[in-house]
């Protein structure tokens, strides 16, 4: 599990490698609806508008990438 819905964002991740899924939980069921491979960028809309998140994100794979935490990034 990478970000849960309503997380804060803490940092930017930047994954270079693996697969993340996106997804909601409605009456404690989590469902993943999009599948991403390779190149994917979680958190910058939060980070820059303080914002909280509003899906699930959880790696299906093992993955690689770097991030950017909040005060470097403001």
């Amino acid at each position: 599990m990478l970000k849960d819905e309503l997380d804060e964002f803490n940092e930017i991740m930047f994954v270079n490698k693996g697969k993340v899924m996106i997804g909601y939980e409605i009456n404690k069921e989590k469902r993943y609806c999009i599948a991403y491979h390779d190149k994917i960028v979680i958190g910058a809309y939060g980070i820059t508008f303080n914002q909280r998140a509003a899906f699930i994100y959880a790696a299906l794979t093992p993955i690689e990438g770097y991030f950017i935490r909040k005060t470097n990034w403001i």
